[in-house]
């Protein structure tokens, strides 16, 4: 007989797994609910093999519509090897990325011919490595959609509506910051952000052998903001609408620039709003050592480079680390005088791969622009120029810098050698400058706010050197009458300062050779010893070693403090060495000049002796260094700093400002509580075919249930919504309420229903293994043969033959009755569950189906007629005893089901009742009528009643 089950009329989902229903968060976005009378399906994560990348695929199936909106509970993000597909044609997907994170995609956004628009207030961040999107209009935003913002997308009539819908732009300024670093192919292309940056990758083009630099390509492009950043270079647009309400920033990569020389911004129709004067701060970006080789190389490469500099300004963007590994005195890494970038990408050095990275290392390409370094570091350098075959007329960070026309100003930056140092030797033609940040200084440049550090030794071993701590060489230019400005300057910790030459060296700790320059508030802190070494001195002219200058003349001089570490000299071949000035000079305008050392020190450095009692002169010993030092810090912290950088004026390594997100930031408490409602109200069950699978949830159930718990997965999500309103304190506890059910529900359906399944048909596999049937039959028939012979008085029941043979069929009935027995229980264990669940959910969350236990027909044994000992001759009867046929299925149909439910209400722990009455089998025979049966107290289990009589 075969078991059966029924099913209730339910339309059953397929594909919908426990697992799949309370999946984790993923870094895909998670949590969608279509929402706002729209509808579709959200498919995925998956591996596509195709694409190599874990994907989602998002499909609207509004009926009769073509605009959707999607709100994501978790946020919506695309890591690496990640892609979000947006399927359709003609399509308006609005995305609603909630929770307490910013959408940050590195991965690919597929859209095709659709619009999408990602809305999320905490902030949008479209990485510069990996990361695509394509679309027909890309919106990113920061501006919060209210619940009939959403409902006006959602009735959009056509998909050309969606070209023309933006988010109403809220200029918020604890809002979220829109950046674009990535590659974006679009018609039209929308950003809206408290601070919106616009720039594009670049990647190496193998085929050309040389960088690519992308561009962002489309006929619209719209940035709105409390400040804008574009860089132009990155832009081939018909249009630029650019809207900034507070600050405006058109600026080139430096990078880009190279690239792109003539790029202009009004190469394009660069509309500006918001700002009073309508005018935007341009300059050309530099924001890691792959832009300052673009930029070194451009400069001293190129006339065209240096003729089309936007806004006449370069300004730093980011620190950059120089790599130069320095450490006592040795440097195993990049050298800045020759340095290196994969371009290729191979990890092989080229030598179209090397550049000298001194700006303006030569008169045919000196820096004459203006340089702001925003307050970051140039870090972990060193400047080799020994190694070059080309050697540079000026060292230092910048070779010559000079004006021609303008004043010019270099400002606001910090340098830290980090133990790198500098060294220059013989072969260059004409005398060489060499200082710790520029060469030479000529003509009306204004240097302020700069911070230098940590130079191991400056070295010049070659004709007429000029060194200096800071600058090798300034001079008053004949052609501007202007003289050069060195105010607000740190230096700190600066090795040995020298100079070996056959004639004419100047050497100082600021400055080598100084003439009518202007120096104000300027400290040098731990300053090591001063030498000019001439080794063939002519003894005429201009050789000197001063702590601060070497041959020097000055304009004006004040507000210096110098500090010289124990153990310093200074010394020139020819006596002139000072412990502020080499030659001496006269400094009529000198104010607030204070030199500091051990009282040891010095002793010979007394060129400039005649003007000490201008000077401050402090010694110190073992015993008053500390209190002398402080009394230096007590001055040199006068001096002004680098100012540190605002963030996020770097578009290469944004900073997110602190986010405060608003009541109209966050999912909607209407929402939230309808949503949980709906959860409630629904009907599920479970299937014992399939326990994996959870029936009776619709899509939008199966996006509730994710939203939900991918919304309240995020740390501190909870405490954000609970200060607007108490509905989502009651919300909370619904969440809270379905959460502990699921707990029960998974548990139940995994610790108890499972196992139980699980031990019904492993009894039923072992029991069919038994072959009982043909077991049993080929028994009775031995049996019944030899019963014939006992009645016919050729055989004896007492024939050992005859008791073996009975004893091994009444053994195998009691072994099949016993193990019938056992399944039977399991299935009252079965049907215990299946009322608790019925019982603890109120009816609403059942097992569905019936089993029934199995049942084995037994053979027809034939009876001992009386007083029959077995004598006579044995007569085979005419027909062989036929056996009872099998059932047409020997094995019940197990399966379980759940009715649909309301709720998911707990479901009980009860175990099975362990103590439930166990029936006793009892055997007897008996003669009634001719028949023999084996009674079982369990008919239902058990009817082996014999039929006797052949």
């Amino acid at each position: 007989m075969k078991a059966h089950h029924k099913l209730s009329n339910h339309i059953i989902l397929s594909g919908i797994t426990v697992s799949m229903l309370f999946s984790p968060l993923m870094a895909l976005p998670s949590g969608g609910k279509f929402t706002h009378g729209t509808s579709g399906t959200i498919s995925g994560p998956y591996f596509d093999k195709n694409t190599g990348k874990n994907t989602i695929d998002i499909t609207g199936k509004t009926p009769n519509k073509n605009s959707h909106v999607i709100q994501w509970g978790g946020g919506f993000s695309i890591n690496k090897g990640e892609s979000v597909n947006f399927k359709g044609q003609g399509q308006n997907y609005l995305n609603i990325a909630h929770g307490t994170s910013k959408s940050t995609i590195e991965g690919v956004l597929n859209a095709g011919g659709n619009n999408v628009f990602l809305i999320n207030p905490n902030g949008v961040i479209i990485e510069k490595s990996g990361s695509i999107i394509n679309a027909n209009r890309f919106v990113a935003s920061t501006s919060s959609m209210s619940d009939n913002d959403m409902k006006a997308f959602a009735n959009l009539k056509s998909f050309d509506d969606g070209l023309s819908f933006s988010p109403i732009f809220k200029p918020k300024p604890n809002g979220g910051n829109v950046v674009n670093m990535g590659n974006i192919n679009a018609k039209n292309i929308t950003l809206q952000g408290n601070k919106v940056m616009l720039s594009a990758d670049t990647s190496y083009d193998n085929k050309n052998n040389k960088i690519k630099f992308n561009q962002i390509t489309a006929d619209d492009i719209t940035l709105k903001g409390n400040e804008v950043y574009v860089d132009i270079s990155t832009i081939n647009s018909k249009n630029l609408t650019t809207d900034a309400k507070n600050k405006g920033i058109a600026y080139l990569s430096a990078t880009g620039y190279y690239y792109n020389p003539t790029k202009k911004y009004n190469d394009i129709v660069f509309t500006t709003k918001g700002i009073m004067d309508k005018t935007y701060n341009q300059y050309i970006s530099i924001g890691s050592d792959v832009d300052w080789w673009h930029f070194a190389k451009g400069w001293n490469e190129s006339e065209e480079f240096r003729t089309n500099v936007l806004g006449n300004t370069f300004k730093l963007t980011n620190d950059i680390d120089f790599g130069a590994n320095c450490k006592n005195g040795v440097c195993t890494g990049q050298n800045y005088a020759n340095y290196w970038i994969d371009l290729n990408n191979d990890g092989q050095k080229q030598a179209n791969e090397y550049t000298n990275m001194i700006v303006g290392y030569g008169l045919e390409n000196l820096f004459n622009k203006n340089f702001d370094g925003q307050g970051f570091t140039l870090k972990n350098i060193n400047i080799d120029a020994t190694k070059l075959d080309n050697k540079p007329g000026s060292v230092g960070i910048f070779g010559y810098i000079t004006i021609r026309e303008n004043p010019i100003s270099i400002k606001n930056i910090n340098v830290d050698y980090m133990g790198g140092g500098i060294k220059v030797d013989g072969g260059i033609s004409g005398s060489p400058h060499v200082g710790g940040f520029v060469g030479l200084a000529q003509g009306g440049v204004s240097f302020s706010n700069i911070s230098l550090n940590n130079i191991s030794s400056i070295n010049c071993n070659t004709d007429h050197c000029s060194v200096g701590g800071f600058v090798g060489t300034q001079l008053y230019s004949h052609i501007t009458k202007n003289h050069d400005i060195f105010s607000n300057i740190s230096l700190n910790n600066i090795g040995v300062i020298q100079a070996t030459s056959t004639d004419d060296s100047n050497v100082g700790g600021f400055v080598g050779n100084s003439e009518n320059g202007e120096f104000n508030n300027i400290s040098i802190y731990n300053l090591g010893s001063i030498i000019a070494d001439d080794l063939f001195p002519s003894g005429s002219c201009c050789t000197g070693a001063g702590g601060f200058g070497g041959f020097f003349s000055t304009s004006g001089v004040k507000n210096i403090y110098i500090y010289f570490k124990p153990g310093a000299i200074i010394k020139s071949n020819l006596n002139d060495h000072g412990k502020f000035s080499g030659d001496g000079g006269i400094f009529n305008n000198a104010t607030n000049i204070h030199i500091y050392h051990h009282e040891n020190d010095l002793t010979n450095a007394t060129a400039d002796q005649y003007n000490w009692n201008k000077f401050n002169i402090h010694t110190y010993n073992d015993n008053t260094q500390e209190s002398v030092y402080k009394d230096f810090l007590s001055k040199a912290n006068t001096i002004e700093k680098p100012t540190p950088p605002t963030p996020p004026t770097n578009p290469d390594n944004p900073n997110d400002s602190d986010v405060v997100l608003g009541s109209d930031d966050v999912i909607s408490k209407e929402d939230l509580n309808q949503w949980l409602d709906e959860i409630f109200a629904g009907n599920y069950w479970v299937d014992i075919k399939d326990l994996d699978k959870i029936h009776g949830l619709n899509e939008s159930i199966i996006q509730s249930i994710s939203f939900l718990e991918a919304l309240y997965g995020q740390e501190g999500m909870k405490d954000i919504l609970e200060k607007f309103h108490n509905d989502y304190k009651t919300a909370y506890s619904k969440y809270d309420k379905f959460k502990n059910n699921k707990a029960e529900l998974l548990a139940f359906i995994n610790e108890k229903l499972k196992p139980l399944v699980n031990s019904i048909n492993k009894a039923n596999e072992n029991f069919n293994k038994q072959d009982y049937y043909n077991q049993l039959n080929e028994l009775a028939l031995a049996y019944n043969k030899y019963v014939e012979l006992i009645n016919k008085g050729l055989a004896n029941k007492n024939d050992q033959a005859f008791k073996d043979i009975s004893n091994e069929l009444f053994a195998l009935i009691a072994q099949a009755q016993g193990e019938t027995k056992t399944i039977e229980e399991l299935i009252k264990g079965f049907n215990n569950l299946q009322a608790q669940a019925k019982d603890k959910s109120n009816g609403h969350f059942i097992v569905e189906g019936e089993l029934s236990a199995i049942k084995i027909p037994y053979p027809i044994l034939a009876s001992i007629k009386d007083n029959n000992n077995g004598s006579g001759e044995i007569d085979i009867p005419d027909k062989p005893i036929d056996p009872v046929e099998p059932p047409i299925d020997n094995k019940p149909d197990f399966s379980l089901s759940f009715e649909q439910s309301s709720t998911f209400n707990s479901i009980g722990n009860e175990a099975i009742d362990d103590e439930e009455e166990q029936e006793e089998i009892e055997e007897a025979s008996m003669n009634q009528k001719g028949k023999t049966c084996i009674v079982s107290d369990n008919y239902k289990t058990m009817n082996p009643c014999v039929v006797g009589g052949l």
